[in-house]
């Protein structure tokens, strides 16, 4: 297997983000009827380096936190160091200054910034039945200092899988549902 670090990881992100950044900012200014501003952009990562970071997934086991919430329903993981590097490695490249950067540029919020504690971040896991609603999540650091102003929600998914960690939804080539975290 290829060996995939933060910085190739960032470097991909950024130039998907790139890439579509016209079609994802008007996405975020018209809001699609929606009252919470967002956008979607499917395929992030190439499929092999998708697949990859589907594989390297953790187990659902003891290590899960299940939250249960009128905001979320869903189980979370946040020890990061005792699972395949990979999942590090693909969570600080969406904390990176670049992918931060283009992120700025979609959404013209320029004092976007990573929190280098990662505090209520990490892994999390919807099977059916769970869900998350928009809510404003942890708008401060893990010291109460207000620095988080968007959650990102990424949905890594290996190609056909219709269930397991990672699945955002029917991802047969050709569905046309989406689901917007």
């Amino acid at each position: 297997m290829t060996e995939f670090n933060t910085q190739t990881l960032a470097g991909l992100i950024k130039e998907r983000l790139v890439k579509e950044t016209p079609r994802l900012a008007a996405q975020w200014r018209e809001g699609g009827g929606q009252s919470a501003r967002h956008f979607t952009l499917d395929t992030m990562l190439p499929d092999g380096v998708a697949n990859a970071v589907a594989d390297a997934f953790p187990a659902e086991g003891p290590a899960w936190r299940r939250l249960d919430s009128f905001r979320e329903k869903k189980k979370t993981f946040a020890k990061l160091d005792a699972v395949d590097p990979l999942m590090g490695a693909v969570t600080d490249a969406f904390h990176d200054d670049a992918v931060l950067a283009a992120i700025a540029q979609i959404t013209s919020i320029d004092t976007l910034e990573a929190d280098p504690s990662l505090y209520a971040s990490g892994l999390s896991v919807m099977t059916k039945g769970d869900f998350l609603n928009p809510h404003i999540d942890n708008s401060h650091d893990a010291d109460r200092r207000p620095d988080r102003l968007r959650r990102r929600a990424q949905a890594p998914r290996r190609q056909r899988r219709l269930h397991g960690p990672g699945n955002g939804g029917d991802v047969r080539p050709g569905a046309r549902r989406r689901q917007r975290l």
